[in-house]
């Protein structure tokens, strides 16, 4: 695996425990094995057997930082591209929005602005992608109902 992301958010509580740990890896549409069906619950036993193997690799990963991680853990999800493919419609079935072309960066870039009065834009799809993309788009629809200058202002306190 490479670029794997273990996350988790501090007990709410109080205990010492984590509630839920999120485990992310790289996973292209292309690597999966060939599906029965586009529809949840129904690709078959390979694509199964392909998510099991890959939730057992991610918690191996995991284990390594975190030992006593593998005995404590009671449930586990996981999704592929074909499951934000399929609930988000995102091409490709990329989790972090549309992916963004360095070499030709103007043609994935949406405006916040919109033609509609009062309506602005924001999330993962329009400037940047992913979280970055969302907090980024965010502030900079914010200064567009705000300003620019108030906007600098509250970030400069």
């Amino acid at each position: 695996m490479t670029s794997e992301l273990v996350h988790f958010y501090p007990p709410e509580n109080g205990g010492v425990y984590a509630q839920a740990i999120d485990l992310l890896t790289p996973l292209r549409k292309e690597d999966l094995p060939q599906c029965q069906s586009d529809m949840p619950g129904h690709r078959g036993a390979e694509y199964e057997q392909f998510k099991q193997d890959k939730v057992a690799e991610c918690i191996r990963f995991a284990c390594r930082q975190l030992p006593e991680l593998e005995d404590a853990i009671d449930a586990c999800w996981s999704s592929t591209p074909l499951t934000y493919e399929h609930y988000t419609a995102t091409p490709g079935g990329s989790a972090f929005g549309i992916t963004k072309d360095w070499q030709s960066p103007m043609t994935t870039i949406i405006s916040a602005s919109t033609p509609i009065e009062n309506l602005l834009l924001t999330g993962q799809n329009l400037n940047l992608h992913g979280v970055l993309g969302t907090s980024m788009t965010s502030l900079f629809t914010t200064a567009k109902m705000l300003g620019k200058e108030k906007i600098k202002q509250e970030i400069n306190l």
